[in-house]
């Protein structure tokens, strides 16, 4: 029995590998261009953003890309570790097919149920089904090595810090700092631990680029991190994957942050990161996700997107998600989406969340089913199946999911406005409030008073 426990260990965390991604890499980088598909389209809610979508050349195609590459490259930070028997740390799980890293841990808002640590809590065992891909965490020995963990107040010299760095994602955190280190640090167990919620970063990554000086030049840079992942039962391979990041002339040298508020807000308009899950159907629903967009059957193959070497769109003809009217009535009728509300970034995402939350899956005998699976759309209709296939074969849950597919496009949109309006406006301000200071002591030595 303890040598099938100890053999349990990496083959639950490789089973996560292949199942348990927020949308897909793809999906991401599509997201994203979308947004800017929209935005070069469509009219601006803010001056400010008409002045960031006017860069010409070189600069526009920068901008683009290095929003694009943050937004993909937030799945693969290697900035949370966990370890167990047999094993020295690692930051993701991997099989002959995929991985995953321990980053997407944190891209969960759990709004279904009152938090114990944050007003909404992020991923943890205790918020899942208990099951299947929720079930990892309390495999036995699975722990948190939260002093190697950046995200949650560890460092790993071995894996520095790129850009701006956004520190620890403890901002809102209820608990002591008794409760902090026992989730996180020394002998803890996984299944205890409850992970800073997705609108924690988000808030950090938009904050610092508010606050993140102007760009005089175009820059990047790019480089290589040998990552640990868990491979068997006694083995850790490595995967060496290519980032780079961008700083464009003119906009904010925190432009690249934006990549992580840009991720979160998309990933919240999965129900499943609103419930909690890593469990029914979610890893299934982002295929699908995928392949819509492409109009195919086949599955598509994000092995660029792991490795690092993506670029320009690796599937450039995919776009048959995208339709504006629908980004544009998710614009006009969810307050959070909207640029000009008063609601701060964080506050954004949690009410994004609660939207998506609408969308109900889980246990199909909340529906009177004798059924493996179930749903509920927002307007009341049930599904059940055996199978997630069997769900996601119908029209009204595909129409579903093509209309949360825009809700991400749309919340892409609004954080590029807001971001825009919030960094110039001030400046612009500050630059009137400055001449008239200057223009007032000139007079004033001129003898005019």
């Amino acid at each position: 029995m303890e040598i099938a426990l100890i053999a349990t260990f990496p083959l639950l965390l490789i089973y996560f590998a292949g199942d348990a991604n927020a949308y897909n890499a793809f999906s991401h980088e599509q997201i994203t261009r979308s947004a800017f598909e929209y935005l070069r389209s469509h009219p601006h809610a803010f001056s400010e953003t008409d002045q960031w979508m006017s860069l010409g050349g070189k600069r526009a195609g920068l901008m683009e890309e290095t929003l694009v590459r943050a937004a993909v490259d937030t799945d693969f930070k290697s900035d949370v570790w966990l370890g167990g028997w047999f094993h020295k740390p690692f930051t993701g799980a991997r099989t002959s097919t995929s991985f995953a890293m321990f980053t997407r841990l944190m891209h969960f808002i759990v709004v279904n149920q009152r938090g114990d640590y944050w007003q909404s809590d992020g991923y943890a065992y205790r918020h899942g089904s208990h099951e299947n891909n929720d079930a990892y965490l309390s495999t036995p020995s699975c722990t948190v090595v939260g002093k190697l963990s950046h995200a949650l107040g560890g460092n790993n010299p071995a894996f520095p810090q790129h850009g701006i760095d956004l520190g620890t994602f403890n901002e809102g955190f209820e608990g002591r700092p008794k409760d902090w280190h026992e989730m996180f640090y020394g002998n803890n167990d996984a299944d205890d631990a409850v992970f800073p919620p997705a609108n924690v970063p988000a808030q950090a990554a938009f904050d610092a680029m508010l606050r993140s000086q102007r760009n005089t030049a175009d820059i990047t840079n790019s480089w290589t991190e040998n990552l640990p992942l868990v491979t068997g039962i006694f083995s850790t391979g490595h995967l060496s994957r290519h980032y780079w990041r961008g700083e464009v002339t003119g906009l904010p040298n925190g432009l690249d942050l934006l990549g992580v508020t840009l991720h979160m807000a998309q990933d919240v308009t999965v129900p499943q990161h609103a419930l909690g899950t890593s469990d029914w159907c979610h890893q299934e629903l982002e295929d699908l996700a995928d392949s819509l967009d492409c109009n195919t059957t086949k599955h598509i193959d994000i092995t660029p997107y792991n490795q690092g070497n993506f670029g320009g769109s690796v599937y450039s003809q995919c776009h048959a998600l995208y339709d504006d009217k629908l980004i544009a009535h998710a614009m006009a009728t969810i307050p959070a989406l909207n640029p000009a509300a008063n609601i701060a970034m964080g506050e954004r995402l949690r009410e994004i969340a609660f939207h998506s939350s609408r969308w109900a899956w889980g246990d199909p005998r909340d529906f009177n089913s004798d059924d493996d699976m179930g749903t509920v759309l927002p307007n009341g209709r049930e599904f059940t199946a055996d199978h997630c296939s069997g769900l996601l074969k119908h029209r009204e849950v595909r129409n579903q999911l093509r209309y949360q597919y825009n809700v991400a496009i749309a919340a892409s949109v609004m954080i590029f406005e807001l971001a825009a309006h919030d960094y110039e406006a001030p400046r612009a301000q500050a630059r009137q409030q400055t001449l008239a200071v200057r223009l007032f002591n000139l007079f004033h030595l001129a003898g005019v008073y």
